[in-house]
């Protein structure tokens, strides 16, 4: 993806979706039930008093009957926040705000969640036919009128009231663009219309809605639309939270769904939350975006609680967020360099990596250390089989050329500088785990197991599960031995890398796959890092998903020209979530005078961002642009490669943005 899809916007799982208002949708797929199995479902947190224990851990319901979910502190503790049940799929059934679910007419499955303050554990839960007559599971989705028509809570607190809308991301005008093209109905979310409004990317949003009153609050619901294949997902999650001045909010609740992960899984998803009469007068929601979201319908339920006093102890709505100034564990400046393929173009030898962990000035002298790490990564073609995998291994351990030139150039530099006999300078390096792609049916055999390994599975996710772990463990195995064989002294291992650059959900134990990885890395003694393209699906959780480190792209520097704004975007999420920050060129900058124009702007606001003395920072150029740079007998040429280095040291002084049409002196 990182050579033909640079600008975020349009990945694979971001084709603009086309809509009609009055497209009739059926909700034809099963959930696959999630949770624990047995008796009891405990979630625990590290002590006996924050934990609690659902019985019963999933629920089997005959269509049109009922049954009541009981929660208990663990150990007999007291629970120190009320209970609180949602459902992701109302049209199925309801949930009460004391455990009780009812089950509608329809058979289907969904997933309850409960809350305890801010922790939460999910129940499956499947609604089989009653037996008096055939009722197929997948009913079509209950429209908006039909949904009212079942609730008991009275009328819609939420209709034409003061409503606002946030991004939880940075803002994004480019993004912000292509939204515009599904504004909703007049009047937004809060109006009883079939009309979706569309979200796009910007990490995600939070709704916020004045009431005006102080209500007794029983119920919080909205609507998903949910198209895989036109980038349009239910959120995986959404959250409640409650405020009496608008100011001080409390976290009340959260509803999880369980996407079975196939792209033709379509249909539409009504989230509700319970809530015990909980008084409030303003009422906030949050969810996640991961290209598109399409929502309608949002209905607050609830009495008018004039005067009335009652008190529901809530969970702080602000959780802490972890800071960083952008710097990622022992890296400052990295290189990623791409092996395996591609001829003289990804093969390097010792004197093309001089001027990378040198800076030489154009009398040929060494002056300084350029780039102090180095991110080996192979091609994005790279088939995941066994044979493509062991090929580019050999060719990242062959003598004279890729890791062994990076020996040899931190040697060279040793020599000039008059190290000998010291203490060697090193070069950092970092390694890439292949990725064991889901479309793979034919992997190959590993030691110990008679079959080929299949990463689709072939309908059993599990398996292909499996498979995709075992081939990354066999590889990561491979890769340590090699390395330890290889003996470098100027070489210091310092992490693995994550090669895919988003989260594929449809991917079979894609979350749980990472936090392998993560782990692999973890028993080697390494951190796992991620480079996610600019509001890639799973960015914001890179932290939750096993990650140590992570930079952002901010897809700037490319074919279509984007507003200087991207850069500004991307120093921001850089800052909220904690990442460094990619610098992006290629080959291009050296011959294209657009393409020149482009990199250098990308210095000029990175700089004019702080992001040359705040962050760390990694740098893509295609192959060997920077090296191109560098060799130039065109002085233009030459200053990408001495203007890097200036940058890298917060020696750059530009804050003028270069037009199209302006050449250097």
């Amino acid at each position: 993806m990182r050579f033909d899809s640079r600008t975020g916007s349009s990945s694979r799982d971001g084709r603009t979706p086309r809509l009609s208002v009055r497209l009739i949708l059926i909700a034809t797929c099963l959930l696959t039930a999630v949770g624990a199995m047995g008796a009891d479902l405990v979630w625990a947190s590290g002590g006996a008093s924050d934990g609690f224990v659902i019985e019963p851990a999933r629920l089997t319901l005959v269509a049109g009957t009922s049954e009541k979910i009981i929660v208990r502190g663990r150990d007999g503790a007291r629970l120190p926040y009320p209970p609180v049940f949602s459902f992701d799929r109302i049209e199925l059934g309801r949930v009460m705000a004391d455990g009780t679910f009812v089950a509608g007419p329809y058979a289907g499955k969904g997933t309850i969640t409960v809350s305890v303050g801010h922790h939460t554990a999910a129940i499956p839960l499947e609604i089989t036919p009653d037996g008096r007559q055939p009722i197929p599971i997948g009913q079509p989705s209950l429209t908006l009128p039909q949904a009212d028509k079942l609730d008991k809570y009275g009328g819609n607190l939420a209709t034409h009231r003061f409503f606002s809308v946030q991004t939880t991301g940075p803002v994004d005008p480019a993004l912000q663009q292509m939204e515009r093209q599904y504004p909703g109905p007049v009047g937004g979310l809060v109006t009883d219309s079939p009309v979706w409004t569309g979200y796009h990317r910007q990490a995600g949003r939070v709704i916020t809605v004045a009431l005006g009153d102080r209500y007794g609050l029983e119920q919080v619901s909205l609507s998903f639309l949910q198209r895989p294949d036109q980038g349009i997902y239910a959120p995986r999650e959404m959250d409640v939270e409650l405020s009496a001045d608008g100011e001080n909010w409390q976290f009340a609740g959260k509803v999880r769904h369980s996407w079975t992960g196939q792209r033709t899984d379509h249909g539409v998803y009504t989230y509700a939350v319970a809530l015990p009469a909980a008084p409030a007068k303003y009422v906030r929601i949050r969810f996640p975006v991961k290209v598109w979201v399409f929502a309608r319908g949002l209905q607050i339920r609830g009495a008018f609680r004039a005067g009335e006093e009652r008190q529901v102890k809530w969970a702080d709505a602000e959780q802490q967020q972890s800071r960083s100034d952008g710097r990622v564990g022992p890296v400052r400046h990295l290189l990623l360099t791409y092996t395996g393929g591609h001829g003289a173009r990804g093969t390097w030898n010792s004197r093309d990596f001089l001027p990378m962990v040198a800076y030489v000035d154009q009398r040929g002298r060494i002056v300084d250390r350029m780039f102090d790490s180095f991110l080996f990564l192979p091609y994005p073609e790279l088939s995941a089989t066994k044979e493509a995998w062991t090929r580019y291994l050999d060719d990242l351990f062959q003598l004279g050329s890729q890791l062994a030139a990076l020996e040899e150039a931190m040697k060279e530099y040793d020599r000039q500088h008059g190290r000998s006999g010291e203490t060697p300078e090193v070069a950092q390096v970092i390694l890439s785990l292949p990725y064991p792609d889901p479309r793979q049916h034919h992997f190959g055999r590993i030691p110990d197991l008679p079959r080929p390994l299949s990463f689709a599975g072939s309908g059993d996710d599990e398996a292909a599960y499996e498979d995709r772990k075992r081939a990354l463990e066999w590889y990561a195995d491979h890769l340590l031995q090699r390395w330890k064989q290889a003996g470098y002294s100027h070489l210091r291992l310092v992490g693995l890398y994550w090669f895919h650059e988003l989260v594929d959900d449809s991917a079979p134990g894609e979350r749980q796959l990472i936090r392998d990885a993560a782990e692999m890395a973890h028993n080697m003694g390494l951190p796992l890092f991620w480079i996610p393209y600019y509001e890639s699906p799973g960015y914001t959780e890179w932290r939750e998903l096993g990650f140590d480190h992570a930079f952002i792209q901010p897809n700037y520097y490319g074919d279509q020209r984007l507003p200087l704004a991207r850069m500004e975007a991307a120093a921001a999420v850089s800052r909220a979530f904690g990442m460094g920050l990619e610098i992006e060129g290629d080959e291009r900058m050296t011959a294209d005078l657009h393409f020149y124009q482009v990199y250098r702007n990308q210095l000029i606001a990175a700089h004019r961002l702080g992001m040359d003395r705040q962050a760390a920072c990694a740098y893509y150029f295609g192959s060997k642009g920077l090296l191109q740079a560098y060799r130039s007998r065109e002085s233009h040429v030459r200053r990408l490669y001495d203007d890097t280095y200036c940058w890298m040291r917060s020696r750059f002084l530009e804050r003028d943005y270069w037009q199209p049409w302006v050449l250097p002196d």
